[in-house]
């Protein structure tokens, strides 16, 4: 590889999307640099040729023979040695899988049903800058930490206790209990009191600070605003990024539309500019009549219609905020009336594992759901945790659960 050569590794065994990235690339020149494409058809063959050649840019798709993508993107992250700038290619539909690869690291992803020449340029292009700004930061933090030198005085507070956890391992568990009293004392204890609403709320952490967040407020004609979040990771981090939603939240709902909101803070994540800050956050404005919900990068909201005696499951995809990727934010309308629920959730409940490594699913939640639902809110949330409980046989939960229930009264 040399410096006026881009290596790209393309890892899947697809030989029409093989082709399609050959015809594309193979004569483009990306950042002012020619292309080399290196292609394999396996995980492992992949392992294998990201070590030879340390590629630029890995294109991992979601469906190998040996393993899934995700479950490589893992492998390959763990690597530091090497270059880790990846963008993961999924089929139509797997906007959800595209949400969690980044997660785990991943600096985009591409839809193959979809793929222009024009879109993958710019794909690799935008991946490989975003990956530079990354690293220039890894590697200023890294010269703080050896030089010892002042902290920044222009940090916020949040950044600069970051910083020193980072640098101060051998304190780092004290200061993480201090994190965790500062998360959960940025979380209601306590739900609003409404004359036509019965609220009720549950979390779970998995660990000391956990990326789960719920927020209430109530605006100047008495509705109630929610929000429900899931800051990726874990630790300190995830905790900057509560603070920061928390903030935008409580200046500006109520007083913009949840649109505008949802925007104004994906840019305020995006401005800490510290890499793998992201959150999918919900967003609910309910009336004594009618609902509003808006989302992006969450799981579905469950919507219980008395009249019907139905559940309608209410999805609305979208990314992750703060990634800095232009995409419309889901917004919809819904008239309720007495003896309507509504379930808002993050992936902890629905992912959650038994002894035998299967998950509790979406679909086991709906089902408990309406079997509860003539109960108050705090006895849907005891249902289902129960629920939960005896699926998960004791096992400690691997992300942070939340459950937030609002039921018309």
């Amino acid at each position: 590889m040399t410096e006026e050569t881009l290596t790209i590794l393309i890892i899947d065994d697809n030989e029409e999307d093989v082709l399609i990235f050959r015809r594309y690339l193979t004569y483009a020149t990306i950042l002012g640099r020619t292309v080399r494409l290196v292609r394999a058809a396996t995980g492992a063959e992949g392992m294998d040729l990201h070590d030879e050649h340390n590629p630029d840019c890995t294109f991992l798709d979601y469906r190998l023979p040996d393993m899934t993508g995700e479950e490589l993107l893992k492998i390959l992250m763990q690597r530091k040695k090497h270059n880790a700038c990846f963008v993961m290619l999924t089929s139509s539909g797997n906007e959800s899988v595209a949400a969690s690869v980044m997660k785990h690291g991943a600096l985009d992803y591409l839809n193959k049903a979809w793929i222009s020449e024009e879109q993958l340029i710019k794909t690799v292009e935008s991946a490989l800058q975003r990956y530079q700004l990354q690293q220039e930061l890894e590697r200023q933090r890294n010269r703080l930490q050896k030089s010892n030198k002042k902290l920044r005085q222009q940090q916020k507070e949040m950044e600069r206790l970051l910083t020193l956890l980072e640098q101060d391992n051998l304190r780092k568990t004290q200061e993480l209990q201090a994190a965790r009293q500062l998360q959960l004392s940025m979380l209601p204890q306590q739900s609003p009191r409404l004359d036509f609403l019965d609220i009720a709320m549950h979390m779970n952490t998995c660990d000391e600070v956990g990326g789960d967040y719920y927020d209430f407020k109530i605006d100047a004609d008495g509705q109630l605003y929610l929000a429900v979040g899931d800051a990726t990771g874990h630790g300190f981090r995830a905790g900057v990024v509560v603070a920061t939603v928390k903030s935008y939240f409580h200046s500006l709902a109520g007083r913009i539309p949840s649109v505008e909101l949802m925007k104004a803070i994906s840019q305020g994540i995006k401005n800490l500019q510290t890499r793998g800050m992201y959150m999918g956050l919900r967003l609910v404005q309910i009336g004594p009549t009618r609902f509003v919900s808006t989302a992006s990068g969450m799981p579905p909201l469950l919507y219980y219609q008395a009249a019907a005696q139905r559940v309608h499951i209410i999805e609305q995809r979208g990314l992750f905020l703060g990634s800095g990727l232009s995409h419309d934010i889901p917004s919809q309308r819904f008239s309720w009336e007495k003896g309507d629920v509504l379930l808002a959730l993050t992936d902890g409940m629905i992912e959650l594992f038994n002894a035998d490594r299967e998950q509790l699913s979406l679909e086991r939640i709906i089902e408990r759901f309406q079997q509860s639902v003539h109960h108050s809110a705090a006895q849907i949330i005891e249902h289902i945790v129960a629920l939960g409980r005896s699926w998960s046989q004791g096992l400690p939960n691997e992300d942070d659960i939340t459950l937030v229930v609002v039921r018309s009264a």
